[in-house]
């Protein structure tokens, strides 16, 4: 997770065309970061719930182990909302500065990375926890 927060600071604040275009980058990297890890998470869950539809002799047993599934998979799916909804507050400060043609606040954006950053890191360590990697 410190990663992540390293990578999301630096971009931000890099100075390379002031601290809108910066977060703008870091809203992008976060974006892409917590994109990957959502699509390994709904692959294996679709593949997850469809083996159990698959294996199924009758529909009981189809239900019950969906169910389970859908249960291991409970704190990965808050965590990325957790992650979404950061982000969103991210993006929505970047677009209420750009609708008034100022700069986001430095500090804002700071601890609004750091509530994403931490989401990621509840988002990865979720899928760890399931022998997933967002690392590939």
């Amino acid at each position: 997770m410190r990663e992540v927060v390293a990578v999301l600071l630096l971009v931000l604040l890099c100075g390379c065309g002031g601290v809108l275009d910066g977060a703008i980058r870091s809203a992008n990297v976060a974006a892409e970061l917590g994109d990957r890890t959502q699509k390994i998470l709904a692959s294996e869950y679709d593949r997850e719930q469809q083996d159990c539809i698959d294996r199924a002799t009758a529909k009981p047993e189809a239900v019950a182990c969906v169910t389970a599934v859908r249960s291991r998979f409970a704190s990965a799916w808050s965590a990325y909302r957790a992650f979404r909804w950061s982000w969103l507050a991210l993006v929505t400060s970047i677009e209420s500065a750009q609708a008034i043609g100022a700069a986001p606040n430095p500090a804002t954006l700071a601890i609004l990375l750091g509530r994403m950053a931490t989401a990621h890191g509840m988002l990865r360590a979720a899928a760890a926890q399931m022998g997933l990697s967002s690392d590939r």
